[in-house]
């Protein structure tokens, strides 16, 4: 099974965004900045107390932290133009052939940490923190089923 992909920058930022609002320490980050602005907002009105010194920090997290992330996620496709290539995933039954325009890559199946699946993407994790980006919009319908029979059939964990 052969699927061809490529990624804009538009995909690189949207795969960069689910990635990080996936962990949950980012979620608990982001509920405690929530819950500090509403709180703030509460007391204001009930207590008529303003500070506005304890509503700055958490807006500023709130704000800043995916203003910079987007930038950051810019500035990496722009920088690395093996993000830019065309890619051609090559799911054989011994191992997985990665090739792009300047790099070619194979693994075995056992050296696939998991595969994961949002919405729109299927995540292929090397390593914890290292993952190839696959737009579910390049996937045949039938070729996604095809895939979890080659991954559970070689034991790779996988939500698919």
């Amino acid at each position: 099974m052969i699927i061809k992909t490529k990624l804009t920058e538009r995909d690189f930022i949207n795969a960069t965004f689910v990635l990080l609002f996936k962990r949950i320490i980012i979620k608990i980050f982001f509920a405690v900045m929530l819950l500090s602005v509403l709180l703030f907002l509460v007391s204001a009105f009930v207590f008529s107390i303003i500070s506005v010194s304890q509503i700055i920090m958490p807006l500023i997290f709130l704000f800043l932290f995916p203003v910079l992330t987007y930038f950051s996620a810019k500035r990496s496709y722009a920088s690395n133009k093996r993000f830019n290539e065309t890619i051609e995933y090559n799911f054989e039954n011994e191992y997985l052939s990665i090739k792009g325009e300047t790099f070619n890559v194979q693994a075995s199946w056992d050296k696939i940490y998991k595969v994961t699946q949002t919405k729109n993407w299927i995540f292929i994790w090397h390593s914890r923190q290292q993952a190839n980006t696959i737009p579910k919009r390049d996937i045949w319908e039938g070729d996604q089923d095809k895939l979890k029979e080659l991954l559970d059939k070689h034991k790779v964990k996988n939500n698919l």
